[in-house]
């Protein structure tokens, strides 16, 4: 299983300005049910269900409420999610492309 950290900064119904302090991410699970992926069907599959999220999924998360359950719903579930798997390999990563590092503003 896949973790990928998705940078919503710029998904909001305000958008945030870019020099702000802080993140605005989340958590996208991808299971890899094969046991051995070539690194190009891996990244398919990341690509898939990346955009598949930002399409479906971050305008249910701009509804202010249903926004907040979405956000605390999918906590749990990674939650009881690593807590089921035993055998298991879990990954986590994200990319620092397209963040704007070198523009902070910090004063």
């Amino acid at each position: 299983m896949v973790f990928q950290v998705v940078n919503l900064r710029r998904r909001t119904r305000a958008p945030l300005p870019e020099n702000l302090i802080g993140n605005l991410i989340w958590v996208v699970p991808t299971t890899i049910e094969e046991e051995k992926v070539e690194f190009h069907e891996l990244a398919s599959k990341l690509r898939t269900k990346t955009a598949s999220f930002f399409h479906e999924t971050v305008p249910r998360i701009r509804g202010d409420e249903e926004g907040n359950k979405l956000m605390f719903e999918s906590v749990k579930e990674r939650e009881a999610l690593m807590k089921s798997v035993t055998d298991v390999d879990l990954y986590w990563c994200s990319s620092w492309c397209r963040f704007p590092v070198y523009e902070m503003d910090l004063g």
